[in-house]
């Protein structure tokens, strides 16, 4: 996926795929009708790495957060977030 390049703090919503497991028995066609979990994520874009993106959800003034990193063969699309 080629994606625009956001500056650092610039609000985003991510849309991507992450793993879904059950670890109860089930049968055949029920694991057949299982699918992936579409995810949504919003938050501050920090960076895209070569294998990641990584985005943060607070932010303190000295730059400690909390962080999601997401694998770049996950992202099903990355929009920009207006903020007001």
């Amino acid at each position: 996926m080629r994606v625009k390049r956001f500056p650092k703090l610039t609000m985003v919503l991510v849309t991507w795929e992450d793993t879904t497991s059950d670890a109860k028995w089930h049968d055949k066609q029920e694991v057949e009708k299982a699918k992936a979990t579409i995810v949504k994520t919003i938050g501050l874009f920090i960076e895209n790495k070569k294998r990641v993106l990584k985005v943060v959800h607070s932010i303190t003034e000295d730059w400690d957060s909390d962080y999601t990193l997401i694998p770049w063969g996950c992202v099903i699309a990355i929009n920009e977030l207006e903020v007001k």
